[in-house]
């Protein structure tokens, strides 16, 4: 194990909170999102990427006296109609969403002799007709999605396939035995993030293909995991990447953070000794949140069979030196399960939430715990008052298109200039020229009528300067 893994964290699966769950400082409180007649299962979320006030949007399947329908709704800013993508007799399932705002494409499975993958564009709050992707697949393709492509399994190749290329074009990354891929919601056209599972002989693997245009080879190919059985890889909310480990015949859950640029090294493994962690997925926050030190926190919501005959959702924080708090989050009986996690915004606040299928008495819901996001003890503004040292953080997102927010702290009142200079060194930009007090501070750069490429973001003082490449991908 490398160094990182040195900082095991013990989690005590038997603990369990109020009903009302609070984690430094965030106190979720769970209620039902779905519960329409039939069972409302296989939901996915398109969730904005943080501090930008955009819709976030949830598609299901419902069954109904054997019909199954494909929904879409609006769930943030204003909870939004039941919009109905596909309904019918025929199986269904899988569906997934990806996106910006109100421009979605929604994707998924179907069965009748064969397996079929159709694709609806969702713009301007209207849908537009089916589009079929794939076509007689003899297996489950397992498909996911980011707004330009597909990915899935067939016969245990892994493929991908542009939007734009319907019924042609298709590309193998890799062969033998691959399963359940996951893409990174917010990639680019000219820039993919796809994890999944590799088997080999004696092992089971967690893998991570990046492809950058116009790179080459374009297409670089990382294994993630380090233990000898892992599975379930799931991409997060901002720079995560969370999966399940078998140790002792005991499931253990994962994490590491990611940069595009650096390979994911796993950081933490739960040392869960006689319940199972599983389907774990990671949220964090894009910005240091952290008053004393030049990090944020981090959280795990997971699934744990540590209460006999009902499954729960957990929550963890970490906080790179400890476990900070474990709540049981969807305390209640009945089966609970598949956690994932979205930013809801509006004009005044955004929320975390987490949200998962809970089953009881024969029928399935997708239930939602939320809180607005506050993750120190106190209001995230006293975390703006008390920078430690002249600091220029990485600009989030990274790379992207056309807006990144940028932040920087100084300890002291004082005269500061930020600039944007291309990567022939000629300024650009002048984002920031005037005296600043003491704290951490953000400035949002929208790069719209810039040409994609490589800049350079410099913070000067009278006695320091920092200079951070960002990279902007059209």
């Amino acid at each position: 194990m490398k160094s990182l893994i040195n900082k095991t964290l013990v989690i005590l699966f038997l603990f369990i909170s109020v009903f009302s769950a609070e984690i430094r400082s965030q106190n979720f409180t769970t209620s039902t999102l779905i519960d329409i007649p039939g069972n409302n299962i296989e939901y996915d979320i398109s969730s904005p990427e943080f501090m930008y006030n955009t819709a976030t949007y949830i598609c299901w399947v419902n069954v109904l006296d054997s019909i199954y329908t494909v929904y879409l709704k609006q769930i943030a800013p204003v909870m939004g109609n039941n919009i109905v993508v596909a309904s019918d007799s025929g199986f269904k399932s899988r569906p997934v969403i990806a996106g910006f705002d109100r421009d979605l494409r929604v994707t998924w499975q179907a069965k009748h002799n064969y397996w079929q993958v159709y694709s609806k564009h969702f713009i301007n709050d209207q849908l537009a007709d089916s589009s079929l992707m794939l076509d007689s697949l003899t297996a489950e393709p397992r498909i996911a999605t980011d707004y330009y492509r597909v990915a899935w399994v067939e016969n245990g190749n892994l493929y991908i396939k542009e939007y734009s290329q319907q019924t042609s074009g298709k590309i193998l990354l890799d062969s033998l035995v691959c399963k359940a891929p996951d893409l990174y919601k917010f990639n680019h056209a000219d820039m993919m993030r796809l994890l999944y599972e590799k088997a080999y002989a004696d092992s089971d693997k967690v893998c991570l293909i990046t492809f950058l245009r116009p790179e080459n080879p374009p297409y670089l190919y990382t294994t993630v995991s380090e233990g000898l059985h892992s599975k379930n890889p799931r991409f997060g909310l901002d720079r995560g990447i969370s999966f399940q480990t078998l140790a002792n015949n005991i499931w253990k859950s994962e994490c590491c953070e990611y940069n595009f640029y650096n390979p994911p090294i796993p950081d933490f493994i739960t040392n869960n000794t006689n319940s199972n962690s599983t389907n774990p997925v990671y949220f964090s926050y894009p910005i240091p949140v952290t008053k004393a030190f030049n990090f944020t926190e981090y959280f795990l919501a997971f699934e744990s069979d540590s209460l006999p005959g009902n499954k729960e959702i957990f929550v963890s924080t970490f906080l790179y030196a400890f476990v900070d708090s474990l709540v049981n989050i969807s305390k209640a009986p009945g089966e609970d399960y598949m956690p994932g996690t979205a930013y809801l915004a509006d004009s005044n606040k955004t929320h975390i939430a987490i949200l998962w299928e809970h089953q009881f008495n024969g029928k399935t819901d997708i239930w939602i715990a939320k809180d607005v996001f506050n993750p120190i003890t106190g209001d995230i503004d006293n975390a703006k008052t008390t920078a430690q040292s002249f600091d220029l953080q990485q600009n989030y997102p990274n790379p992207f298109n056309p807006s990144t927010v940028i932040s920087f702290s100084i300890p002291k009142d004082e005269i500061v200039i930020l600039d944007v200079y291309n990567s022939l060194g000629q300024k650009v930009c002048e984002l920031l020229n005037g005296k600043y007090n003491s704290g951490t501070h953000e400035v949002k750069w929208n790069a719209q009528g810039f040409a994609s490429g490589v800049y350079f973001c410099r913070l000067v003082s009278a006695s320091k300067q920092i200079t951070k490449k960002i990279v902007l991908m059209k």
